[in-house]
């Protein structure tokens, strides 16, 4: 897949996707030696040219292609597979050419896994003294429970497809992980940035590691081995399940449960929520301001201040000791980051799903320096996230009136003036399910070929929701008669979220998602307006403007305040991070993957 990398230039319109590179070590051994390296049509790609070398380049010119890309758009993460595949507990059945979007499972072809995690914040005990330490005894109880469980829930799961179901039935692949690493940490009063946290942190999983396997191997005896079980070095006994392991991403449970999200570090000790009439609150982790009343220095001032960015590290009155403890993000050292999920990735059948979050201004070198530590250190893929480096949607940003800070000025004159419609017109009409009911979607094509409008109906529908589908309806075709990008106006009606369904096998999120889906099928090369003209468009409809892409060096190395990374949840409008290699929300635990 190395070829992808001269695309990943196109991020900017494919924000809706995790990109990763499948990465060799024959790969990496010529980066290191400076060595030429093939592009080829790959063999099984049923190509008539398969196998066809396309080009030759220099090895290290593709890798800083990949590093540049990555510095700048977050894109392309990596996946070695061939660390993968020495891993892979079922080489007799296939290879595991690729993963799941958010790289923690990697699997065969239809393959599916069913995931489950332990939240490792409960597992603390204290002593007579008040001296706290970690719960091994329950933990190893507990991590049987659930591995136990999570057999049973492969054998009563239902899947999309009969491919699905056959792929998982022959494997009965699970994966046991972990959330909560971060709030474990800080109640036991170690640093996440420390050799205590590290080697813990191995022991961790090492326990729930061993436990699931001998769960599975007594479970074979009792039910039998997993269809596909052939004797491996790997297994050489049978075994109920190929692999039992895995670190997913834990966005959404993780928010239920009250916990820090997988083995992340904490994103944000407070922020602010925007709540009804207007009015805002703001959300304090739970044992930021434990520990700040327990030592004497809470208040709600204080905790206004720490929310502004985040962060305690710069604020006066918060004692050393716990600043250490209650670093967040963005002030975890990239090495850290990296042999974090390396220590967790040593016990774990599958993979380790994490984001390495980087300061704004990090340099290239520091993403680089990241990607090679992971393959060192025999991970399995990295996704890193640089500050401000997503050229999405932007957002309200807490800052100070007064500030003198450069703003964008739209101009409103020389307004556009939309085409006159002709008396007949050529369309399609398209069907689609929502969660609104049966959508009626028609697309009228100007003489070029081009969008020019849209009608969509509800079969059922009430007098609001057939209201605001003419007013969405309208506007649309007003931006497509004025000549507005068609992928602006895609760009601004995909991901919208109410009652999302599958339809055919394609995730609808809402109606204006639906009307997405359609003008995107439905659209040629369109020509593009100026900068200008769609800057003074996009004001006229009342739409947010786009970031413009970071590629610049950072003028202040201040944490970016919470509000100001990423984009707008498609739920609540809140702002969004990137962990756990997806893209979640705090605010209402809306995640991109769902997990």
């Amino acid at each position: 897949c190395l070829a992808c990398a001269a695309g990943v230039r196109i991020k900017k319109t494919a924000q809706n996707f995790n990109i990763s590179i499948a990465i060799t070590d024959d790969f990496m051994k010529a980066v290191e030696n400076d060595e030429n390296w093939d592009l080829i049509v790959p063999q099984d790609s049923e190509a008539k040219d398969a196998g066809t070398i396309i080009e030759t380049v220099k090895a290290r010119e593709l890798w800083q292609d990949i590093i540049s890309s990555a510095w700048k758009t977050g894109d392309p993460g990596l996946y070695f597979i061939d660390e993968a595949n020495r891993t892979n507990p079922t080489p007799h059945i296939g290879n595991l050419d690729s993963t799941n979007p958010c790289g923690e499972v990697p699997l065969l072809a239809n393959e599916a896994c069913n995931l489950g995690s332990i939240d490792l914040g409960k597992f603390i005990k204290t002593d007579e003294d008040g001296n706290t330490s970690f719960d091994f005894q329950e933990l190893e109880s507990v991590s049987r429970t659930a591995a136990r469980f999570l057999d049973d829930v492969v054998s009563i799961n239902q899947f999309p497809t009969t491919k699905v179901k056959e792929a998982v039935d022959l494997t009965r692949k699970t994966g046991l992980g972990v959330m909560g690493w971060h709030d474990c940490l800080i109640r036991l009063g170690i640093d996440y940035d420390s050799e205590e946290a590290l080697t813990l942190g191995s022991d961790v999983m090492q326990c729930i590691n061993d436990a699931a396997r001998d769960v599975s191997i007594n479970l074979a005896k009792d039910r039998g081995a997993y269809p596909g079980w052939q004797v491996t070095e790997m297994d050489p006994n049978p075994i109920r399940n190929a692999t039992r392991t895995c670190i997913a991403p834990t966005g959404t449970i993780s928010a239920i449960a009250g916990a820090s999200s997988g083995i992340e570090p904490i994103f944000a000790l407070a922020f602010v929520k925007n709540v009804l009439d207007g009015r805002t609150l703001t959300e304090v982790n739970v044992d930021f301001e434990r520990v700040a009343k327990e030592r004497g220095f809470y208040s709600e001032d204080l905790m206004a201040e720490v929310a502004k960015t985040g962060s305690c590290q710069d604020i006066e009155g918060i004692p050393d000791d716990v600043k250490k403890v209650f670093k967040v993000a963005n002030e975890i050292p990239v090495d850290t980051h990296v042999r974090m999920q390396a220590a967790f990735q040593k016990h774990t059948d599958l993979a380790v799903s994490k984001t390495i979050n980087m300061a704004n201004s990090a340099t290239e070198e520091d993403v680089e320096r990241a990607y090679w530590l992971a393959y060192w250190n025999k991970c399995k893929g990295i996704t890193i996230y640089r500050d401000g480096s997503k050229s999405m949607q932007v957002l309200e940003v807490q800052k100070d009136k007064s500030s003198n800070d450069e703003t964008t000025n739209v101009s409103t004159s020389g307004g556009l003036t939309p085409k006159q419609r002709p008396q007949t017109m050529r369309g399609i009409t398209e069907k689609i399910h929502t969660g609104s009911g049966n959508t009626y979607i028609t697309l009228n094509f100007d003489e070029e070929g081009l969008p020019f409008e849209v009608f969509a109906t509800l079969g059922k529908a009430g007098s609001i929701d057939s209201a605001n589908l003419e007013a969405v309806s309208r506007l649309v075709s007003l931006a497509l008669r004025s000549g507005i990008a068609m992928e602006s106006v895609i760009d601004e009606l995909q991901g919208i979220t109410c009652n999302p369904v599958w339809d055919q096998g394609v995730l609808v999120r809402s109606v204006p998602d639906a009307l997405a889906h359609v003008l995107r099928k439905y659209t040629s090369d369109m020509p593009n307006i100026s900068e200008s003209n769609l800057e003074t468009a996009v004001e006229q409809l009342g739409l947010p403007l786009k970031a413009i892409a970071n590629s610049e060096p950072p003028t202040s190395a201040t944490p970016i305040p919470v509000e100001a990374v990423g984009f707008s949840c498609p739920e609540c409008s809140s702002p969004v991070t990137f962990q756990e290699g997806c893209v979640m929300c705090h605010y209402c635990a809306w995640t991109q993957c769902g997990g």
